[in-house]
């Protein structure tokens, strides 16, 4: 699923989406996903810079991997620390977004998972959350807590933020 339009940057439009991949496949089918919405954005406007952002649920495996026997997911996970924080070299949907131009090295800050759990839910937590872009300079990117005004957890996401500027 994906929401996007255009908004003006100075004197230039930029579009911007907002994703949210399936996350009950598996990294070649976020790549598909990632094939198709990028092949939109070109159809709808190929010249102007862009800003994708959302949850591309790069949890590096399928569902049934992570979920059918959670002990030896964690072993996994255990056995390579930066796999959920790191997913590139198990998530072919990298590979396509810089074959299309797009960068997320600039636009994301890595110190934490964009994931939240529950209290008592030992399941390693990732970044899953990002932001692309393309024709776009990104500086001061950040993972701010999702929060409401009590403190409680707004989501199971925290907030992703990224100042940019058309290159």
């Amino acid at each position: 699923m994906a929401l996007g339009g255009q908004v003006m940057l100075g004197d230039r439009r930029v579009t911007v989406v907002s994703v949210h991949l399936e996350n009950r496949t598996t990294p070649g089918g976020r790549a598909n996903q990632t094939r198709h919405l990028l092949d939109a954005v070109d159809r709808y406007d190929a010249e102007a810079p862009v800003l994708i952002g959302g949850d591309f649920n790069t949890l590096t495996a399928t569902y049934p991997e992570r979920n059918d026997d959670p002990v030896a997911w964690r072993k996994r996970v255990a056995a390579e620390p930066d796999r959920l924080m790191c997913p590139e070299r198990h998530e072919p949907l990298f590979a396509i977004m810089a074959e299309r131009g797009y960068d997320w090295r600039e636009a994301n800050a890595f110190d934490k998972p964009t994931q939240r759990r529950a209290a008592g839910d030992f399941t390693p937590a990732g970044h899953i959350d990002w932001f692309f872009t393309r024709g776009l300079s990104a500086r001061a990117p950040a993972t701010l807590p999702a929060v409401l005004p009590d403190g409680s957890p707004s989501a199971d996401h925290e907030a992703l933020v990224v100042t940019v500027r058309v290159k």
